[in-house]
C-alpha cells in the first residue's frame, strides 16, 4: 500500500499511488476524517470502512497475510 500524506495547507489526507508505468499521482481521499490504524506486522494503515466498523476496536492486521503471518511468529516465540 502506498504512503498517505497530510496536506500542510488544507489538512486533508492525501494518498500516492505508483501508476503501472512508474510515474507517482498524488490523489486527495474522498473522506479524509474516517479513523484509521496501523496493522502491527507491516505497517499499512487500515481505513475505517463501513465493512471493518462494526468490527473495529477488534481489527489488528490489514489482511489475512499478515494475520497469518503474526500468529506464525506467536508460535515461533512459543517454542523458543
Amino acid at each position: 500500500m502506498d504512503p498517505m500524506i497530510v496536506c500542510l495547507k488544507h489538512g486533508a489526507l492525501k494518498g500516492v499511488r505508483t501508476m503501472s508505468h512508474g510515474s507517482k499521482v498524488i490523489y486527495e481521499m474522498k473522506k479524509p476524517n474516517l479513523p484509521a490504524k496501523l496493522c502491527k506486522v507491516c505497517g499499512d494503515m487500515i481505513a475505517r470502512t463501513r465493512r471493518v466498523a462494526r468490527e473495529w476496536e477488534r481489527i489488528q492486521y490489514c489482511s489475512a497475510v499478515c494475520r497469518r503471518l503474526a500468529s506464525a511468529q506467536e508460535r515461533i516465540a512459543a517454542a523458543s
